[in-house]
């Protein structure tokens, strides 16, 4: 009982905590860099800039670094972040403290934590849909509990498999699907929850059907129930 919900639900508490574990990282850094760029009172347009580059997986990485001059002195502007589609040697307005002009911060920069904010977004979206699902698990497995206390049990249905093609961790998703008649005479026709096992359904030549017999909408398969 609960194996598939519990495997789904195992799943999505890990995916939940990776995903807002990084939503956080990422606002955390966004946050933090936005703060910096606020504090800087001037800014001026870079006189010229060097392209940077360094080797990372097998790929070459392009960083701008940006020169420019405050009172006669030249500084230069190291950039965050990285492209492999190379970066543009344009000048670009270079963000600084008046009171020491070697802190800044470039435009590159920003636009990189701007990006990374977009990724934090993405990673909170994640985050309340899989709280979403947990939920929805969670009271699934309430209403199955339900179920058992007054519900019939009909074992031993022979049942075909509903392939949805999509995968979950390299495992197909699928639905079992059973008919059976019924204590009131109809027959009818019944659909599991999406399950995520696997091929665990070629290792059983049966399911198991729980279903209220009051209200027939509210059933539940599995490969074996009990009492």
């Amino acid at each position: 009982m609960f194996k598939n919900d519990k495997l789904s639900l195992i799943r999505c508490i890990i995916g939940l905590v990776l995903s807002l574990g990084l939503s956080i990282f990422m606002f955390y850094y966004v946050n933090k860099t936005m703060n910096k760029y606020k504090s800087y009172d001037s800014n001026i347009m870079s006189s010229s800039v060097e392209i940077e580059s360094y080797e990372s997986d097998d790929t070459t990485k392009y960083t701008p670094i940006y020169h420019y001059i405050v009172d006669g002195v030249e500084y230069k502007c190291e950039s965050e972040g990285s492209s492999n589609a190379g970066a543009s040697e344009e000048n670009k307005l270079v963000y600084y403290n008046s009171k020491n002009p070697s802190d800044c911060m470039s435009s590159y920069t920003i636009k990189t934590y701007k990006l990374l904010f977009g990724g934090a977004l993405v990673f909170l979206v994640a985050t309340v849909i899989l709280v979403i699902k947990i939920i929805n698990i969670k009271n699934r497995m309430k209403k199955i509990n339900s179920l058992l206390e007054y519900g019939t049990i009909i074992k031993n249905l022979p049942f075909e498999i509903e392939t949805l093609g999509a995968t979950n961790n390299r495992r197909d998703i699928y639905r079992i699907i059973v008919t059976c008649k019924l204590s009131d005479g109809s027959t009818r026709t019944f659909k599991s929850n999406d399950r995520y096992d696997g091929d665990e359904y070629t290792k059983h030549a049966t399911v198991d059907l729980l279903i209220d017999e009051n209200n027939t909408d509210n059933y539940y398969i599995d490969y074996e129930i009990n009492k």
